[in-house]
């Protein structure tokens, strides 16, 4: 079996530009530093009952527990408000590359739809990632059984019928569609001429059968004259 790759691809497209970020050149502090200094004044120490600690303890867990449930609940509007994050340029290439996507899996879809069970696999796809931290599909591929069926010229043909038209399907064919078609062609083609030469096989074998009965048939008409 042989088994041809019905390729669609694109260039990535260029990510937007992002403001640069002030580097603190050598010798200089950062601008903004938490780090502790050994000069800071020592901190006092106190001791606690055993109530108070277990008090001090239960109250600790309930500031934890509200610290949680406040971190979840900025991380889900984190995620909601990634859109409205973005800058201008960065939306722009989110909407070009979401249209690609899509007409990279209709082009693939298309391919599939048409190939039928000379399909081999699903769609491959290869991906870009978005200023938004999403994959996009930005080319893919679809293999299709592009072997001719043994000693069968006339399932041959039909086969090919359909390889050719599974690679032409999308509304843009690729360069490497429209290999795969021509190769289609060009196997249809061979098993056309195997067909012929057999129907002519046929055709002068019946002939050649039937030539004597031909023959003693008038033989036996000119007698009886």
């Amino acid at each position: 079996m042989v088994v041809s790759r019905l390729e669609f691809s694109s260039p990535s497209i260029a990510p937007a530009a992002r403001p640069e970020r002030e580097v603190a050149r050598p010798g200089e502090d950062p601008v903004a530093s938490t780090a502790p200094r050994e000069n800071d004044a020592a901190t006092d120490q106190a001791t606690f009952s055993p109530e108070a600690l277990a008090l001090a303890r239960g109250e600790s867990a309930e500031v934890e527990d509200t610290e949680s449930r406040t971190d979840a609940d900025s991380r889900g509007e984190g995620a909601a408000a990634s859109d409205r994050e973005l800058s201008e340029e960065e939306r722009r290439q989110v909407e070009k590359l979401s249209a690609r996507d899509a007409e990279v899996r209709a082009h693939e879809a298309a391919h599939m739809a048409a190939g039928g069970s000379h399909v081999r696999g699903g769609a491959s796809y290869s991906y870009q990632q978005g200023p938004d931290g999403k994959q996009y599909a930005n080319g893919g591929e679809v293999g299709i059984d592009v072997s001719s069926v043994p000693n069968n010229p006339q399932a041959t043909i039909q086969k090919m019928q359909q390889v050719r038209a599974a690679a032409l399907a999308p509304a843009d064919p690729s360069g490497a569609d429209h290999a795969v078609a021509a190769k289609a062609a060009q196997t249809e083609a061979q098993a056309r001429e195997q067909l012929a030469e057999r129907q002519a096989g046929r055709v002068a074998a019946a002939y050649s059968g039937a030539e004597p009965s031909a023959q003693a048939a008038g033989s036996f008409v000119d007698a009886t004259a």
